[in-house]
């Protein structure tokens, strides 16, 4: 018996690669259908990058007015949810197609998936951890689930104004989601994960949503894993920085596996300003976590740029990272050369801060490449900068196989030595035949936290370290390091 393969050759526009299989070229006709003049997905803007910067494409889009659609929907006129101000789509790539792809899928993920609240809300269960294991469901519980210490609620006043403490008696929103290797049910709160959620009129507020591992994909598999490695990545950029670890040096000796990753690298190397790849290594060797971090000395603000990535290839953990560089790179470069673009002006609204902002008014992942783009503040990161090893690149993990197949086995593997199961719930609008929308939790992770707001309550905080040789005790919540994380 044959399998019989199609293959699309696109001859009529920039914004599709050349060949794509069945499989993409439906989920490109999914997340393209949003992109009309009156439609979800209104503009998607890009330009010619500046010289001296990364080879990079960067794009921005600009979706519907989400309360004007909200209010609609839930008959107040004179709702404001500040939704579209935190929340924005973006796309890079090494090719246009690339870049606009990855832009309007970021915008589907965030503004498309804002409406999973309104899809799930019959399906919402109110009720505490108590109240609903009673009525027989499998729900995260407040061992299982810490956010935030509760040392947080004595010593951080906005914490302490914000939030209450998670007990067994807390009345939530719960939205069902599946263990990902068991496929049991497991109950979560929804207002950690749902892009926009409506609270019940007794429910308490324990945490707040993140788009970490949140993830849009053209297939189920594919969404999966990008929101499980998403995880994986900021609980170890987390770990370094909070648990004052410097991350390891990656000298490149050698020609990486990677012929785009060698290019833009190749190219780097004649730029004025130099970027540096770090190793974020802890308990799960075999799944390297990469960042590239850069500085312009010659400016004086924006002048700081940054990436990350993650996979199990190293290589390929470098070129995501380099991506995320790039864009970080060509969008405040924007801010500087055409201060005037109405994109600036919305830009700067977002990226803005003030060289002696206080930390705790940081309310944007976004506002940390801003801050570390003055020079007195990006000082204050030698330490991370300089003191680690230095490891070299061809000593680092390969993974040669880069089909769905092989990387999603390896996830597996990796989840099932490590004993976690991370929770999906899976929130892709029906409307969408191929494309598919996911949000993954793991409690048995550090989560992502906006700055002004840090989520410390995860026991790995204070255990990893001495399990990794780092201390030789565990580590207190009054030593760990609060300092703007430098990563958006």
């Amino acid at each position: 018996m044959s399998n019989l393969s199609t293959t699309t050759v696109n001859h009529s526009t920039e914004f599709a690669p050349y060949l794509t299989s069945r499989v993409e070229t439906a989920g490109l006709r999914d997340i393209y259908s949003l992109y009309l003049t009156r439609g979800p997905i209104r503009k998607y803007v890009t330009y010619f990058r500046a010289g001296g910067g990364m080879p990079l494409y960067v794009g921005h889009s600009e979706y519907y007015d989400f309360d004007h659609v909200i209010r609609h929907i839930v008959g107040q006129p004179s709702m404001d949810t500040g939704y579209k101000k935190g929340v924005f789509g973006g796309g890079k790539g090494q090719t246009l197609a690339s870049m606009a792809i990855s832009g309007v899928a970021e915008t589907f993920e965030r503004a498309i998936g804002a409406f999973g609240y309104f899809a799930l809300d019959d399906k919402i269960v109110m009720g505490s951890v108590r109240t609903l294991t009673k009525a027989g469901l499998t729900v995260l519980t407040p061992e299982e689930l810490t956010l935030f210490a509760p040392e947080q609620f004595k010593i951080h006043p906005r914490v302490a104004a914000s939030f209450r403490p998670f007990t067994e008696d807390t009345v939530l929103g719960w939205v069902e989601g599946k263990r990902l290797l068991s496929g049991d049910s497991c109950w979560v709160p929804a207002q950690i994960t749902l892009p926009f959620y409506l609270p019940g009129p007794k429910e308490a507020p324990i945490g707040y949503f993140t788009t970490g591992g949140l993830a849009a994909h053209i297939s189920y598999e594919e969404a999966v894993y990008h929101a499980v490695l998403e995880l994986f990545e900021r609980d170890a950029v987390n770990l370094r920085w909070n648990c004052r670890q410097a991350p390891e040096q990656i000298e490149i000796d050698e020609v990486p596996a990677s012929a785009m990753l060698n290019r833009l690298l190749t190219i780097g190397r004649s730029l004025p300003n130099k970027f540096k790849f770090y190793l974020h290594r802890n308990e799960f060797t075999e799944l390297p976590v990469v960042t590239v971090i850069g500085f312009s000395p010659s400016i004086r603000r924006y002048a700081y740029y940054a990436g990350g990535g993650v996979a199990f290839d190293t290589a390929e953990s470098m070129l995501y990272a380099v991506g995320e560089y790039g864009q970080s790179e060509g969008t405040l470069r924007a801010l500087l050369l055409a201060p005037t673009w109405e994109l600036a002006a919305a830009t700067r609204n977002l990226f803005h801060v003030e060289e002696n902002i206080d930390v705790n008014d940081i309310d944007h992942f976004f506002k940390i490449i801003s801050y570390y783009g003055y020079a007195k503040n990006f000082k204050k990161m030698d330490w991370y900068l300089t003191q680690g090893a230095k490891v070299p690149l061809s000593s680092l993990p390969r993974h040669p196989d880069n089909s769905l197949e092989a990387r999603y086995a390896s996830m597996k593997t990796l989840l099932t030595k490590h004993a976690i199961d991370p929770i999906v719930v899976d929130v892709s609008p029906q409307q969408m035949p191929q494309m598919r929308l996911v949000k993954v939790v793991c409690p048995e992770l550090t989560p992502p936290y906006v700055q002004n707001m840090p989520m410390l309550g995860s026991r790995r905080y204070l255990e990893v370290p001495q399990k990794l040789g780092w201390t030789d005790r565990p580590m207190r919540l009054s030593e760990l390091n609060l300092d703007p994380q430098p990563y958006p």
